[in-house]
């Protein structure tokens, strides 16, 4: 069994008793926190192409603060066995090396993860570096890394990649920016606290069902929103330096999961605003001015610095683009709403039909598609359970116009999206709609869940609790307290993971013969590969992102990395580029192959051998590598290899 995920993890789990002991805070707090600040180290290294630096940087950053810790746990033992104690702590504990046993057999295998997700951290382990520069194997290299590097972070020790480590920590990252919602119940496990727990982090899988089993970060992004307003909103009555580090870091860190990350921030600090706003004069006395203003400009300079900081790499390294949206500009936008062409009414009609009518079944078996006015009366109802419990009319009111106004902003953008941005098929179809309304859907109901379950379970249950402290012994209050932890854990992992993933031998099985001949090619050598039935579907394209995929970080024919949404707008399919077809002319099969080091066959017919076979020295037989012999006047002959 690989241990890299294991050690890292101990690292992490390390840090977070760190933060916990020295600013003397509950560890389902810390853990978020060391989980972004891994996330942050290793950025910081990435932008000059050093990710191994930043990460060994962060590990001797952790060695030298616990050094210090375990210095200072000698005057005040009773502080750090009380920390390493807690429920949470040992259960974070028990799902971080649970979910690394569990995933360990993981295969990737949605279209997003092989063009993508799963793509860009491999190519970051081969690689050290962001893994979307000019010689990856990746697409949309513009797309921010937060999620590929924290995956890329356990990998350090072994330099190998291990594809079920991905699950594994994307699900610890996920986990841990949900568990600050103990905080509410002063961290002592009750009812209350255990549902509050699980509907926590059940809510994300309502809206996406294979959050927990899937590489996209539409379920993370929305958690990540929730989070930003969760680090604030669990210590409101004493925030502190703490507080809003943890605010400013969770906004860092969803401004570089993904472009539309930095809307998404906004969002979030929006609530806090609206709840910093309606504390009243006594609340904000008590919170204080200064504080007022640091817990809005310190997140707001974290999320600017890292949004500028991903530009300036961008254009500094002179990344290319996978996505075009110049077409989204203000003179565009106000010819289509003065007078739009054929297409553009096609797509609006089609979109409003689909935003507010809809239906409730799952699209691919995955993704919520409801109606958002459903959303939206989902949203009055919470807000005004929130009115009546709390009294607080112009708060809870004021939720309900900003959750609303969330849900129908993010639709207005995603529409200009499908007009200016996608090619014209995918504009048509609305491409990922359920998955791109999906992120806001879990943000925005993982925010007001926050508000309800304290208004209406955190403060009865801590009430609950300080009478039965005084009539039971702390050490049996212990006991049963990590009883129910493991508890809480069996429903989780029944959460996390509906059946425990084990190989997927049906994903690698066609390949076997492909893998294989990739271990004869040097890693300065490339490899054309030749699907022989090839005719553009959907289907075949996932198989020529699967098989670069395991050809990563060899280079290997596909899809036009480089190719642009604005270049391909009238095509039929979303990329351009120049995958093998039996309808290819002798001279253009050989202009590709002069161009790379190997050919790779797939399959071989009668067609084939007649139309190619000129251009073999020998046999020709199906799951076959080749050398490329490369002759003058740009000739070639094709070799066993």
């Amino acid at each position: 069994m690989d241990m890299s995920y294991f050690i890292v993890f101990v690292f992490l789990f390390l840090l977070g008793i760190d933060l916990a002991f020295l600013f003397r805070k509950e560890t389902g707090v810390t853990f978020a926190m060391a989980n972004i600040a891994m996330v942050l180290f290793l950025y910081v290294g990435g932008l000059f192409k050093q990710l191994d630096i930043g990460a060994y940087v962060f590990l001797a950053f952790i060695i030298l603060l616990t050094t210090c810790v375990a210095f200072k746990a000698l005057k005040n033992r009773e502080r750090l066995v009380s920390v390493l104690k807690n429920p949470i702590t040992i259960f974070y504990l028990i799902v971080g090396i649970s979910l690394g046993i569990i995933f360990i057999g993981k295969i990737s295998a949605d279209w997003d993860e092989l063009s993508h997700w799963a793509l860009v951290t491999k190519n970051m382990i081969a690689t050290d570096t962001f893994g979307n520069l000019d010689n990856s194997t990746t697409m949309f290299n513009q797309y921010v890394p937060a999620t590929g590097i924290f995956m890329y972070g356990f990998q350090i020790f072994n330099k190998q990649f291990i594809n079920g480590n991905l699950y594994s920590a994307f699900n610890l990252l996920t986990v841990s920016m949900i568990l600050p919602i103990t905080k509410l119940f002063k961290n002592k496990i009750s009812f209350a606290c255990i549902a509050s727990l699980i509907v926590s982090l059940a809510l994300p899988v309502v809206f996406k069902v294979n959050v927990y089993n899937n590489l996209l970060v539409d379920g993370i992004l929305g958690v990540t929103i929730g989070y930003i307003f969760l680090a604030y909103y669990v210590d409101r009555k004493k925030p502190d330096f703490f507080t809003i580090l943890s605010v400013g870091m969770g906004c860092a860190l969803i401004t570089l999961i993904k472009s539309s990350g930095l809307a998404m921030c906004i969002f979030a600090l929006l609530f806090i605003a609206i709840d910093i706003i309606f504390k009243g004069k006594k609340g904000l006395k008590t919170f204080g001015k200064a504080r007022c203003v640091f817990m809005l400009i310190v997140p707001i300079l974290f999320m600017i610095g890292a949004k500028l900081s991903w530009s300036w790499y961008v254009d500094y390294y002179q990344v290319r683009a996978g996505w075009d949206s110049s077409e989204m500009n203000i003179p565009n936008i106000i010819s289509y709403l003065s007078n739009p062409n054929e297409f553009q009414s096609t797509v609006t009609e089609t979109f409003l039909k689909r935003f507010f009518i809809g239906d409730f079944f799952y699209e691919y078996g995955t993704y919520l598609n409801q109606p958002q006015v459903f959303a939206i009366a989902l949203y009055f109802v919470a807000s005004l359970l929130l009115m009546i419990r709390t009294k607080k009319r112009g708060h809870a009111l004021t939720c309900f116009i900003l959750s609303a106004l969330v849900l129908v902003g993010y639709g207005v953008v995603l529409l200009l999206m499908y007009l200016f941005s996608f090619n014209y098929r995918e504009g048509l179809s609305h491409a990922s709609y359920p998955r791109y309304i999906s992120t806001v859907s879990i943000g925005v109901a993982l925010i007001l869940a926050y508000q309800l379950i304290d208004a209406f379970c955190a403060k009865s249950s801590n009430k609950r609790l300080n009478k039965i402290d005084k009539k039971k012994g702390e050490k049996k209050k212990n006991a049963i307290a990590l009883v129910v932890t493991c508890i809480i854990f069996a429903i989780t992992t029944a959460c996390l993971c509906p059946h425990f993933a084990t190989a997927e031998n049906k994903h690698v099985e066609p390949y076997e013969k492909w893998i294989q001949a990739l271990e004869q090619v040097d890693e300065d050598e490339s490899v054309y590969y030749a699907m022989h039935d090839y005719n553009g579907s959907s289907y075949h394209c996932r198989e020529y992102l699967r098989i670069r995929y395991y050809a990563t970080p060899l280079q290997c024919s596909g899809f036009n990395e480089g190719g642009s949404y604005k270049d391909g707008r009238d095509t039929k399919l979303a990329y351009t580029g120049n995958p093998f077809s039996i309808n290819m002319s002798v001279e253009e099969l050989t202009n590709e192959l002069n161009n790379y080091d190997y050919f790779f066959i797939d399959k071989v017919s009668d067609k084939f051998i007649n139309k190619f076979g000129k251009l073999f020295n020998g046999d020709i037989k199906a799951q076959t590598l080749y050398r490329v012999l490369h002759q003058e006047n740009d000739k070639i002959i094709l070799v066993y290899a």
